[in-house]
This record gives structure tokens, C-alpha cells and sequence, in this order.
């Protein structure tokens, strides 16, 4: 019996693209990209199963910032919006990490961005809220400009400015603090710029 290979749809080559700008940013050569290219293309739906009892290698790959596993697993149909027992999806944990190329992946291969941009963990902190939590600027501004809710609140009320401005009223004076005053001020700058409260 002779078997097809599976067509590469839309979301696949956008992931292979993502995975391709990875490799290149690391300095890897030519040869590592088109042979992951060539075994990641074509993978079938069954050659990683994703369990829906424990939900957790996405989450995994989300949080170690392992661009070609994850593409594998979304490629797979692994569930973007699954969450660990926290209630963290993978956006949540990239942003936390601030794994900018997680965070694009994870954006760009879903058809409903405002659902994974604006979940929260069982704290009611979004994706967003954690990267000004860690003062992640880039993560901050990959989600501000991908949609995310500026004003959602967290369980405490707070927003993901207000987050970032914690950040800012620092009494320590030392350079590794005075320059987390510095980034925390541009988060908070960036974000009253796109209207958050």
C-alpha cells in the first residue's frame, strides 16, 4: 500500500518559517535548516500524540524556548490553549520566560488570537502581566501589538501597566536594579502609548 505524504498547509509553513528564522538567528548553517526542514515537513498527525490527561509538552517546549519541538507539536495538533495545573498555557510561560520567537509561533498559528492572548493563570495574570512582571520589553510589545488586552485586571486588581510600574519605585541604587528601573520605565512608557490605564 503506498502512502501520501501529508500536504504542508498554511500553519505548517509558517512554523517551518518561524523554526528556519531560529536556526539562523542561532548561527546554525544552511545544512541544519533544510534537514530540519525535510523531516519536519512532512510530519504525520499521528507521530506525536499529545495526551489530553497532562497537556504538558507544549508547556514544556514553551518553557525551555525549543522552537523545532513545539512546531512539531502544534504541527501535530498539540492545544494551544491547554494549561497546566496553574492554569499557564504556553503563551503565558513564554512570556514569562520571555521567549520572543515561542511567543510569535504560538501567535501566529492561531485563529483566535484575543482567546490566547487575554487567558490568564488561576491568579487572573495574562501572558502580558507576566512579561511586564519580568520586565520582558520585547515580550511586552510582541503582545501589546498582537492584541492583547492593555487593562485586563489580575485577582489583585492590578493591571499590566501597574505591574510594570511596581518595577519603577526601586530604592536599591545599584546598576543591576537601576537598569530594571530603566526597562520597567520603557514598559511603562510603550504601554500608555497604546492606551493602557
Amino acid at each position: 500500500m503506498h502512502q501520501s505524504s501529508p500536504t504542508i498547509n498554511q500553519k505548517t509553513i509558517v512554523l517551518i518559517t518561524l523554526s528556519i528564522s531560529s536556526l539562523f538567528s542561532q548561527h546554525q548553517l544552511w545544512g541544519a535548516a533544510s534537514r530540519y526542514i525535510t523531516s519536519s515537513a512532512y510530519i504525520a498527525e499521528d507521530t506525536i500524540r499529545v495526551s489530553a490527561p497532562s497537556k504538558l509538552p507544549l508547556i514544556t517546549a514553551a518553557r525551555s524556548g525549543d522552537l523545532p519541538l513545539l512546531v512539531r507539536l502544534i504541527t501535530a495538533g498539540a492545544d494551544l490553549y491547554a494549561t497546566n495545573k496553574d492554569g499557564d498555557t504556553a503563551l503565558i510561560i513564554a512570556a514569562s520566560y520571555g521567549h520572543e520567537n515561542i511567543i510569535e509561533a504560538l501567535i501566529m498559528t492561531t485563529e483566535r488570537h484575543n482567546l490566547l492572548l487575554n487567558a490568564h493563570d488561576v491568579h487572573g495574570y495574562t501572558a502580558l502581566m507576566h512579561a511586564c512582571t519580568q520586565l520582558h520589553k520585547k515580550s511586552v510589545e510582541m503582545l501589546t501589538l498582537a492584541g492583547a488586552n492593555l487593562n485586563i485586571k489580575n485577582d489583585d486588581g492590578l493591571t499590566a501597566l501597574a505591574l510594570a510600574k511596581k518595577h519603577t519605585v526601586m530604592n536599591d541604587t545599584s546598576p543591576r536594579h537601576d537598569c530594571c528601573k530603566r526597562e520597567a520605565e520603557d514598559i511603562v512608557a510603550f504601554l500608555q502609548d497604546y492606551g493602557a490605564v
